[in-house]
């Protein structure tokens, strides 16, 4: 990751994390941002949400944190977020039958 450090005393990170949103929905990317007043995260990314139960995407971070007379800013690409949590609702969601075979395959591949 990128890190720079902007002299900027006062600078509203959460307001600066939602400009930021904002700009990249409006060119068709899924966004989202998380964190409080004193570090801010937000993704970028395109593709689906198929895509992203193969763990094949990954997404623009920039991560935004204040520091003394200014805000450190971190930009690179990692993982979405809620990727992991996309994956287990598909396993939940899926019907009974695939589940047995699932657990049976597990227990096939132990042995």
């Amino acid at each position: 990751m990128d890190t720079r450090y902007y002299q900027a005393e006062g600078l509203d990170v959460e307001r600066l994390a939602t400009d930021l949103e904002h700009m990249f929905l409006s060119q068709g990317y899924q966004v989202q941002h998380f964190g409080n007043s004193d570090h801010m995260t937000v993704q970028m990314k395109k593709g689906g949400d198929f895509i992203a139960i193969f763990g094949l995407q990954t997404a623009l971070t920039v991560t935004m944190q204040r520091a003394p007379g200014g805000v450190l800013a971190l930009v690179g690409q990692q993982k979405w977020a809620d990727k992991a949590v996309v994956g287990a609702v598909g396993l939940i969601a899926a019907p009974d039958s695939n589940k047995i075979q699932m657990l049976r395959w597990g227990r096939c591949r132990r042995r």
